[in-house]
């Protein structure tokens, strides 16, 4: 067994046994409990991958199916699609730009059937940084994301600035118990940028958000469902809303105190 086949077969943590390999086999590759199927030649397109070598005529003697020419790997099955789609078109589409729809049906775990499928109507949003993790980890390589233009990159950083900024809001929110609060971010007739405040902790609020002033309004004009998007999944305690009305964005920050997330907080600090 040459270096290549010695790396394979360490990577996968997957003993072989001998199989037979049509040409065009059919795979069932069950992977953190969701299943996919495809073709054997489908994976070796892409021999410098894991399991494009993996399943190579040469490495026939080395497989060993669970069932059925099922073949479980202990990664992100939600991620996976992405990989599929390498090596079903050849590229790479990165989450944060070009999402996937979500898969249709996964395997129940806790049947007794465990060919049964189930529908499932929830999926996390995944980011770049974990599709590099099971990009590294199947052996594609991914060219380096393009450099962002000067444009590109103070959008970025101001969108940066507006997340970290309402996130202070909200622990300073926290801090005092303070359940809800709305903050107007606006334009007067000249163009000019305001911002208020409901009357609890007005001063404290509006001291926090003044780094925000002059663009806060534009920005959630153009990337509010991102932004709240990102604090939502982020601090899942929290609910953040905003409503375009006329020349203003109402940006309502709720926080929500369930016996579950003081019962985790008390527990981590006993």
């Amino acid at each position: 067994m040459n270096s290549e086949d010695t790396q394979v077969s360490r990577e996968t943590s997957t003993d072989f046994s001998d199989i037979v390999i049509g040409p065009e086999q059919r795979i069932i590759l069950s992977i953190g409990g969701f299943k996919y199927e495809t073709y054997r030649s489908t994976l070796t397109s892409y021999p410098d991958t894991l399991l494009g070598t993996m399943f190579l005529e040469r490495n026939k003697s080395l497989l060993r199916p669970n069932n059925d020419n099922e073949y479980f790997f202990d990664r992100d099955g939600y991620i996976f699609r992405y990989i599929i789609q390498f090596y079903r078109t050849g590229e790479i589409f990165w989450p944060d730009t070009n999402p996937l729809p979500p898969p249709c049906y996964h395997s129940d775990l806790n049947s007794n059937n465990n060919n049964q499928l189930q529908i499932c109507s929830h999926f996390p949003n995944i980011t770049n940084k974990e599709l590099i993790a099971e990009l590294t980890y199947f052996q594609i390589p991914f060219p380096p994301q393009k450099p962002l233009s000067i444009t590109q990159q103070a959008i970025l950083d101001n969108m940066n600035l507006m997340i970290t900024t309402l996130e202070q809001v909200i622990r300073f929110m926290s801090s005092v118990f303070l359940l809800k609060t709305t903050i107007n971010f606006g334009v007067d007739s000249t163009n000019n940028s305001i911002i208020t405040c409901n009357r609890f902790h007005e001063s404290e609020i509006n001291e926090i958000v003044k780094s925000i002033y002059n663009f806060a309004y534009i920005m959630f004009i153009s990337f509010g469902q991102r932004i709240a998007k990102k604090i939502n999944r982020d601090n899942p305690e929290v609910e953040l809303k905003f409503t375009k009305i006329r020349r203003r964005v109402e940006v309502e920050i709720s926080i929500v105190y369930d016996d579950f997330n003081l019962d985790s907080v008390w527990n981590g600090n006993e």
